[in-house]
C-alpha cells in the first residue's frame, strides 16, 4: 500500500530491477494513466493498480518471461491471470487466460461498454465486473466453472447474460459467511429473464441470490438447484420449465428457496428460449406461450 490514495500522482517510471509489486501498492492512483512493467518483474498482486480508473495504457518490457500485455491488458502468463485493465469502452480478454480476478473492471462506470471473455477461461473471481454501469450485456463461456461475489454487483444497465451450463461452484466473498458467497447480479435491476442452457445439471448455490430476475427458463437436463440460488429473488414471479410437473418434483432443490413455492410454474414449455416465445394477445388472455 506505498502509494495508495496518492491521487496526485501523474507519473509513474518503475526501476528495471523492481521485482515485485505489492497488494494494493497504487490502488486508487486515479492520476496514472500509463505503466509499463520492467522486464524482472515476477510478481505483481491481482489488487496492485485497483481503482487506477484513469489508467489507459498498459506496456510490458521486452525480456519479461512472466507478464504481457494484449488489448492494453496486463496478463500474467504462467496462470493466465487478467492482473489490469486501463479504463477503456471494449476490452477482448486475450485466449489463455484461465483466471479473471477480484476487482479487475470494478470502478468502471461510466465507460466499460462490453467485454469478449475467451474460451481458455475457467474462473472469475468477486466483483470484477462489479459497478460497470454502461455493460448492457455479456456472455460466459461454458468453460466458467467457478465465479464469486457479486461478479457482477450494480451493474444497472445489464440486461441479457447467459448461465454458462458448467458453472458448479462459488468463490467465497470476504469471509466463509453463507451470506457471502454468489449473489453474481446483485443489483442488476434491469436483468429480467434468465436462461438456463440445457445440459446444465445444477444451478450453482447463491447464483441469482438477491437478483432482480423475474422470468426462469429451466431446461430438462437440471437435477438440481443449489441452496440459496434463488433466496431474496423478491421479483421472480414466473419459472417455464420444459417439461412435465413429474419431473419437476425430482429436482433436488436445496435449501433457502422458498421463493419456488410462491412462483406460476409453467410445464411443458417445449423450449427454454425466451426468443421462440411469443406473446398472445387476446381481449382476455396474454402469456408466453411455446412456438410449435
Amino acid at each position: 500500500e506505498a502509494f495508495e490514495f496518492c491521487n496526485k500522482l501523474t507519473t509513474l517510471v518503475l526501476p528495471n530491477a523492481l521485482e515485485e509489486i505489492g497488494s494494493n501498492a497504487f490502488n486508487y492512483c486515479t492520476g496514472i494513466t500509463k505503466i509499463n512493467i520492467p522486464a524482472k518483474t515476477t510478481r505483481i498482486d491481482s489488487s496492485s493498480f485497483a481503482s487506477c480508473d484513469n489508467l489507459r495504457e498498459i506496456t510490458v518490457s521486452a525480456g519479461n518471461q512472466r507478464y504481457f500485455a494484449a488489448n492494453n491488458c496486463l496478463v500474467e502468463g504462467y496462470y493466465g491471470t487478467l492482473i489490469a485493465a486501463p479504463k477503456i469502452s471494449d476490452v477482448v480478454i486475450p485466449n489463455g487466460v484461465k483466471y479473471i480476478p477480484a476487482y479487475t473492471f470494478y470502478r468502471e462506470p461510466t465507460v466499460l461498454r462490453s467485454v469478449v471473455i475467451p474460451t481458455s477461461v475457467t474462473s472469475i473471481d468477486y466483483g470484477a465486473f462489479a459497478n460497470c454501469t454502461s455493460l448492457e450485456e455479456i456472455h460466459l463461456p461454458d468453460s466458467v466453472t467457478t465465479m464469486g461475489y457479486r461478479v457482477f454487483a450494480n451493474d444497472t444497465a445489464l440486461k441479457t447474460v447467459n448461465y454458462p451450463k458448467n458453472y458448479n461452484d462459488s468463490f467465497g466473498g470476504y469471509g466463509a459467511e453463507s451470506y457471502q458467497y454468489g449473489q453474481l447480479f446483485f443489483g442488476c435491476t434491469a436483468l429480467e429473464t434468465v436462461t438456463i442452457p440445457d445440459g446444465t445439471q445444477k444451478i450453482a448455490d447463491h447464483a441469482f441470490r438477491n437478483s432482480g430476475i423475474s422470468k426462469m427458463f429451466i431446461p430438462r437436463s437440471v437435477t438440481a438447484i443449489g441452496n440459496y440460488a434463488l433466496d431474496g429473488c423478491t421479483k421472480l414471479t414466473d419459472v417455464y420449465y420444459q417439461i412435465d410437473e413429474e419431473n419437476w418434483n425430482k429436482i433436488s432443490i436445496g435449501s433457502v428457496n422458498d421463493i419456488l413455492t410462491r412462483v406460476t410454474m409453467h410445464y411443458n414449455t417445449g423450449t427454454v428460449d425466451p426468443a421462440e416465445l411469443v406473446p398472445v394477445i387476446s381481449a382476455s388472455y396474454n402469456e408466453l406461450i411455446p412456438v410449435g
